[in-house]
């Protein structure tokens, strides 16, 4: 969802817009449950390190403006995002803290 998000926002169109609220919420209820933030997760329940984050957190937080607090405890946790099988290799390098750098504005 993330990266298509991403994909279409570089292209003009913002698809973040009508769900941010509720993908803002997910990742900081996410986060409340992963190192160094120490919620006790649900039972049965596992949450993960994701490389996605960085782009949606860039987003939000670096070109929006929104506070992520407990995210913002998490990333450099999980900094620099790295091979996996999912092939996510670039997230740091690409959206770690910069903004809105090289696009141009939404009309």
């Amino acid at each position: 969802m993330v990266n298509a998000a991403e994909t279409a926002f570089q292209q003009g169109l913002d698809l973040y817009a009508e769900q941010r609220a509720r993908i803002v919420a997910a990742m900081e209820f996410q986060a409340q449950f992963l190192p160094p933030n120490s919620a006790k997760p649900p039972p049965n329940l596992e949450f993960a390190r994701e490389p996605t984050w960085e782009i949606a957190f860039n987003h939000f937080h670096d070109r929006l403006g929104l506070a992520l607090p407990k995210m913002a405890k998490v990333l450099p946790t999980n900094r620099p995002t790295g091979a996996d099988l999912n092939h996510m290799v670039w997230e740091t390098l690409t959206h770690g803290e910069v903004g809105a750098v090289g696009l141009p504005p939404l009309r």
